[in-house]
């Protein structure tokens, strides 16, 4: 007897499914934007106005991060204090989590603070 795999999403409730569904859209969206900004920077010349040229290559270079940093958060949401995650994965434990979460919040930290220095 066969037995019929079923996939996460099915295994959600309709309201759960739809946010996680809205929240990795976002997060696709958000590092497609970002790689678009990355390609017209890299296409553009330095020569005009080079002090916009290094702000704007900063301004991005800061904000990759941070895009990303969330975008895998959305994939994989979780609340590690409860030990509760969406995706049953090694991405999603605990000691991984804590370890995502204590660096890149001080990597979050610098970004923003370069940001606006």
């Amino acid at each position: 007897m066969k037995s019929k795999k079923r996939s996460l999403i099915q295994d959600l409730p309709a309201g759960l499914s739809l946010w996680w569904l809205r929240l990795c859209t976002v997060s696709v969206l958000n590092i497609r934007w970002l790689a678009r900004l990355w390609m017209k920077h890299l296409k553009e010349s330095p020569i005009p106005n080079r002090e916009a040229y290094a702000v704007q290559r900063r301004q991005l270079t800061l904000s990759t991060p941070f895009v990303l940093e969330c975008a895998f958060r959305s994939f994989l949401p979780r609340s590690d204090v409860q030990r509760i995650s969406l995706v049953d994965s090694w991405l999603s434990s605990v000691l991984s989590g804590r370890t995502y979460s204590g660096d890149d919040s001080r990597i979050m930290f610098c970004c923003a603070m370069g940001q606006l220095a």
